[in-house]
């Protein structure tokens, strides 16, 4: 499983959890600092956004960033292999033809937790619960990396904006 962003609030999660169910975890990001924090969070390798491409096979890519990270993972996923798709922090997705996804074998799945709690909040409801069980258990644990007053929101977002964060940044009010 590749991580895009592993050292970010979706990254921490996914490699906790990805860890706890026996996978081969890699994950990417954007410093040796932030590289370092994944491994000992867990992935067993860590490559920079430049480095990633020529060194992984993923079967299962979870992508927040987006952008030209996109085309390049959905290029080096093994043969029925998918790509999650959850943000574009790092810029809009290229457009996809489907032909590369039906020559090659592989899928593309989109993630909007807004709309499935509108639409399937069932579905959400039972893996909140079970994320709630690997917490409660010790399994995984939510990293939050920066807490700021409400009124220092804009420290906040410039820590966002600038990419210095890992975890989860919290406004506290």
């Amino acid at each position: 499983m590749l991580v895009h962003a592993g050292s970010g609030g979706v990254g921490t999660a996914a490699i906790q959890v990805a860890g706890h169910l026996g996978a081969r975890v890699v994950a990417t990001a954007s410093t040796e600092e932030k590289r370092r924090f994944c491994l000992e969070l867990g992935a067993d390798e860590a490559y920079g956004y430049d480095e990633f491409a020529g060194a992984v096979r993923p079967d299962l890519v979870v992508d927040p960033v987006g952008g030209d990270l996109f085309a390049a993972s959905v290029a080096i996923l093994s043969p029925l292999g998918t790509l999650v798709s959850i943000g574009y922090a790092g810029g809009w997705w290229q457009e996809l033809n489907p032909a590369l996804l039906v020559g090659r074998n592989v899928g593309v799945q989109g993630f909007y937790l807004g709309r499935l709690m509108a639409r399937r909040p069932d579905v959400v409801a039972e893996a909140a619960r079970e994320l709630l069980d690997l917490w409660s258990s010790g399994s995984v644990r939510p990293i939050v990396g920066a807490e700021y007053p409400l009124a220092q929101a804009a420290d906040a977002h410039r820590l966002i904006e600038e990419r210095k964060h890992v975890g989860k940044v919290v406004l506290l009010p």
